[in-house]
């Protein structure tokens, strides 16, 4: 078997993704194959896409035209070849693997690599996120650098870490998020039963499938055992835990914080409906204190807008259950995702939005400026902002959330190059205290 050489990049995604492509990097690597950190020279690239929202989209097509440019053979994967397959279709005639190919049909991954003599399937999941170095990028240079030099990024992580402590203070809600340290990476569940008027990632990722309680146990313990102190838990969509083989998402968390050791648990991408049928059990997992923080994207303060974005619309339930969280559980950090200038919103129901954000005191609010998506409900309501209105949206955002006491992250100063160019599209606000 001839040795490849393999280069994967993965383009500003979810963690998901970076899961994806660090399993990509297991499959070549049990395989002996080598994982380079130049596209030139390399035999195979591997590009991890995602097809989110149109910014997104715009950097996964700009990424597949510049790899194209390289000798080696480009596999497209990720969201991009189910979210935009026509405009894939029409820069790129090569080989795609979509998201749900690498739980649900796995085989295919194996056809693409018939040399391969370990399977796909054979993989255990992954726990950790794909970090990719690219050296024909200055950042890459200098990234490598600290990573060969490993006192040197230990250093850099501590340094970063006191100063944040002396800025804001040991326990403000910036420090607990941003601080710098190792993470075990739980993957619970794989697709979503959602039907959210403006997703189209739901064609990528596939229907719910649920990960064993046991195979989901015997790697917690795993990342306990390693030292890890820090478990993020991550789905497409949490509350669906268990619906597909008779258990539920307040039985995995009861029998994930019964495991005796020292870490905390990070729950991404927990829908407000589950908080609210939940609540119940979820205060009483709380109280083992094995829980620091809870991502509950409400996407809209406005019950119209939910009903328009087919969500879960009691927005007065929403409020009341995580109220209630923040005040029984003052220690747990809440975040939380907003859409702004979703197609009819009237800037009054935007307002309905921030006021929400500032009555259930999220710590950490991620604000995405509505994305046209092609094969969507939403994309055929009107009327929808126009550019002048979406950046008059995120200033008042801005404003708003600055008079809040939250400190304002602008992608446009982000050390991710691909994120210039973007303030108007995503901004991050985190809470100071």
């Amino acid at each position: 078997m001839m040795t490849k050489k393999v280069f994967i990049y993965t383009a500003p995604s979810c963690d998901g993704r970076f899961m994806d492509a660090q399993k990509f990097s297991n499959y070549f690597s049990i395989n002996g194959h080598q994982i380079v950190t130049k596209p030139d020279g390399a035999n195979l690239i591997i590009l991890v896409t995602c097809g989110f929202s149109e910014m997104r989209t715009e950097i996964g097509l700009r990424l597949v035209k510049k790899f194209q440019h390289f000798p080696a053979e480009l596999v497209v994967c990720g969201c991009l070849p189910e979210t935009d397959k026509e405009k894939l279709r029409k820069i790129f005639g090569g080989k795609t693997i979509a998201t749900h190919d690498l739980d649900k049909n796995p085989e295919k991954i194996d056809e693409l690599f018939p040399e391969n003599k370990i399977k796909f399937s054979e993989l255990y999941d992954t726990n950790s996120l794909f970090d990719e170095i690219d050296l024909t990028h200055p950042s890459g240079i200098v990234k490598s650098y600290f990573e060969k030099i490993g006192f040197f990024r230990y250093m850099y992580d501590k340094i970063f870490n006191e100063l944040t402590k002396h800025i804001y203070g040991e326990h403000s809600h910036m420090y607990k998020i941003i601080k710098k340290e190792p993470a075990w990476y739980l993957r619970i569940s794989w697709g979503c039963l959602g039907n959210c008027s403006y997703c189209a990632i739901r064609k990528a990722i596939g229907k719910h499938k649920s990960k064993p309680i046991d195979e989901c146990l015997k790697e917690l313990k795993i990342g306990i055992e390693k030292g890890f102190k820090k478990i993020i838990i991550i789905s497409d969509n949490a509350g669906l835990y268990g619906v597909d083989t008779g258990s539920s998402l307040p039985e995995l968390l009861e029998k994930i914080t019964d495991v005796p050791g020292n870490y905390r648990i990070v729950i991404k991408n927990l829908d407000p409906f589950w908080v609210v049928k939940d609540g119940e059990y979820i205060e009483k997992i709380l109280k083992k204190n094995k829980i620091s923080m809870i991502e509950v994207p409400i996407q809209s303060g406005c019950k119209r807008i939910l009903n328009l974005m087919n969500r879960y619309s009691d927005i007065i339930e929403i409020k009341k259950s995580l109220v209630s969280l923040k005040q029984k559980f003052p220690n747990l950090t809440l975040k939380t995702h907003i859409v702004a200038g979703f197609p009819t919103e009237t800037r009054e129901e935007f307002l309905q939005t921030l006021s929400c954000i500032k009555e259930i005191k999220f710590d950490f609010i991620q604000l995405f400026a509505y994305s046209s998506r092609e094969d969507t409900k939403a994309n055929s309501l009107e009327p929808k902002l126009n550019e002048i209105e979406m950046s008059s949206r995120m200033k008042e955002a801005k404003k708003f959330f600055k008079n809040e006491s939250y400190v304002i992250i602008n992608p446009s100063i982000s050390p991710n190059r691909f994120l210039h160019g973007y303030s108007n599209k995503y901004l991050v606000f985190i809470r100071k205290k």
